[in-house]
């Protein structure tokens, strides 16, 4: 159910990526508030992907992120519950 949601961050992250090349060309204060805010966007999706594999050891593990190798989820307990939904609440706000 995790990997789920990763799938929607990450063409979230591609389209910004791709509308930084056609502002970039188009010239203009509206290309440049347009490329700001697609490197908002982008810093954004890295601090969440971030704190996501931090909460998500073994889908970090898969992702080939050895740095929580030494944490196992417990994707039942009601403080991972609550712990996941406190991180998809701040980004979404």
């Amino acid at each position: 159910m995790s990997s789920i949601r990763i799938v929607p961050v990450l063409v979230l992250a591609l389209l910004c990526a791709c509308s930084d090349k056609q502002t970039a060309s188009g010239g203009g204060e509206q290309a440049a508030r347009t490329q700001a805010a697609g490197q908002h966007l982008t810093e954004l999706v890295e601090a969440y992907w971030e704190e996501y594999l931090a909460l998500n050891p073994l889908n970090a593990t898969f992702f080939g992120d050895n740095r929580f190798n030494d944490r196992l989820e417990n994707s039942i307990g009601p403080q991972f519950l609550a712990d996941t939904l406190a991180l998809d609440k701040k980004y979404l706000e």
